[in-house]
């Protein structure tokens, strides 16, 4: 996800009327880092060397996805002492969590997973243990470029889109408050906001046009599909999730100086290169008895009593399961989204031909922004340019040449004259590994099959940031889904 519109204008303009939080000076925003790390939840002291688990606790649990949601549910069985093995087809851990180092030597460009939240608690209190460095990736001193329906809105235009965008979503935050987000379905009027979309609550909306397009816009960007694919019970899970009003100002706050693989390179090593199967690509799950069997081309199986499905629904086509379970049939809803990134050899490429690199747009790309921002840039810099949903699917679906060419279109508007020295998609939609970009529930989606996966008894769990209501489509959404599949398998052996 990008910082959002909102967030970005919050940041610009006065202070909210509804939401009453004040843009933050850069002393300001350190201490709230200083107290976003302080009060994340209580996590145990990570060791400096690998976790070996206790021999026999419980038999072998199989992990097949070594993602921040595989590696979180290995750290937590690891720290129980129960013995697990993570497998992934990728040579690298961190799945969709993937820094880029080769297109600017000596900074990094976040090809997925981007944002990090004050309202992420399992992200700081990783940061925290492994002394991973928060930068702020505000641009907060650039004005923002927004051109919907057509036309690029003046400043007065953007500031009183900001202040009746801040009334509309407070009614929403207002809806979200009696919302559970972790079991959403159990909330009160559960059945009858899942079968809302979040178009249908628009529609309703008391609002002019265009605020109501800017909150479809941003809405559609953030969550990979279009408003009527998004189930009302899903978006105020997350809001809950977020904090309620922080939701909308404190979930795309930080990235991880140095790339956030870090992070799943940290988890890695404190659980133990030898626990890890990588570069075994499994196409068959069978099961025997109460043993579940891996089986990969070129790779010895693997065995285990329980088996942790850690990748993205979109992936799981690609292998064949050889028993019946009826969640593995169910069609969870993934979103579309795509980078396309241009490195330049220093700022001055763009900076001086743009007044800002944030741009958000309703054709082409819904989002750019500065993606080296808080490095050094004298050694150069990146623009990102983001989209989600059917502009999504609709770049991803050119050929290589016809890309470059949308791209550089929209940078020449966005940066006259500008001309980077390398550019890059990044087209997860088509990644055979992934298939998709991040999840997002469809209308009757938690109230009808989810609950089932999030929940799931055993002996095969779930895990990703997909089935994370508060956190869906979030890295935090990872971590947090990755430690619940652990305390499930742990429980269910009490």
């Amino acid at each position: 996800m990008s910082r959002s519109l909102f967030a970005r204008l919050h940041d610009r303009f006065e202070r909210p009327r509804q939401l009453s939080r004040e843009g933050l000076s850069r002393r300001e925003f350190l201490a709230k880092l200083a107290a976003a790390s302080a009060a994340t939840i209580s996590l145990p002291a990570l060791a400096t060397n690998p976790i070996r688990p206790r021999e026999g606790a419980i038999g072998n649990v199989l992990i097949l996805g070594a993602g921040l949601a595989g590696l979180s549910c290995s750290l937590e069985l690891c720290k129980a002492g129960v013995p697990n093995l993570v497998i992934d087809a990728r040579g690298v851990v961190g799945g969709r969590v993937r820094t880029i180092r080769d297109m600017l030597p000596g900074l990094t460009i976040e090809a997925g997973g981007e944002y990090i939240g004050a309202n992420h608690p399992r992200w700081l209190a990783h940061a925290k243990d492994f002394k991973l460095k928060l930068l702020d990736a505000r641009d907060k001193n650039e004005p923002e470029t927004i051109h919907f329906l057509g036309r690029t809105l003046s400043d007065a235009e953007a500031e009183s889109l900001y202040h009746e965008m801040d009334e509309a979503l407070a009614h929403l935050t207002d809806l979200a408050r009696t919302i559970d987000a972790h079991r959403p379905w159990q909330s009160a009027n559960a059945a009858a906001l899942d079968q809302r979309s979040l178009h249908d609550w628009l529609v309703e909306l008391d609002a002019s046009p265009l605020c109501k397009h800017a909150i479809a816009t941003q809405a559609t960007a953030d969550n990979g599909v279009e408003p009527h694919q998004q189930s009302l019970l899903a978006v105020l899970a997350m809001i809950k999730g977020g904090g309620l009003e922080k939701f909308w100002t404190d979930s795309e706050l930080f990235r991880c100086a140095g790339g956030n693989d870090q992070l799943a390179m940290r988890l890695w090593q404190c659980i133990g290169e030898p626990q890890f199967h990588l570069g075994t690509r499994v196409h068959t799950i069978q099961r025997k008895g109460d043993q579940f069997v891996t089986l990969a081309n070129n790779r010895p199986p693997l065995f285990g009593t329980h088996l942790v499905l850690a990748l993205p629904p979109s992936a799981w086509k690609s292998i064949r399961f050889e028993f019946d379970l009826p969640e593995l049939r169910a069609p969870i809803q993934m979103g579309g989204a795509c980078k396309w990134i241009a490195a330049f050899k220093n700022r001055d490429a763009w900076n001086t031909r743009s007044p800002s690199s944030a741009l958000y747009a309703d054709r082409d790309f819904h989002f750019s922004w500065n993606a080296t921002l808080g490095q050094d840039e004298t050694k150069g810099s990146a623009l990102t340019f983001f989209a989600g949903a059917d502009l999504a699917k609709n770049f991803c679906a050119l050929d290589p040449a016809s890309r470059e060419k949308q791209g550089r279109a929209v940078l020449d508007a966005l940066a006259p004259a500008a001309a980077p020295t390398m550019t890059r998609t990044l087209d997860w939609p088509n990644d055979p590994l992934t298939a998709a970009g991040y999840g997002v529930a469809a209308p009757c989606q938690w109230t009808g099959i989810l609950p089932g996966l999030v929940e799931a008894p055993g002996p095969v769990y779930f895990a990703g940031e997909w089935c994370s209501p508060a956190f869906m489509g979030y890295m935090e959404g990872a971590l947090d889904s990755g430690a619940r599949a652990a305390r499930r398998v742990i429980e269910s052996n009490q």
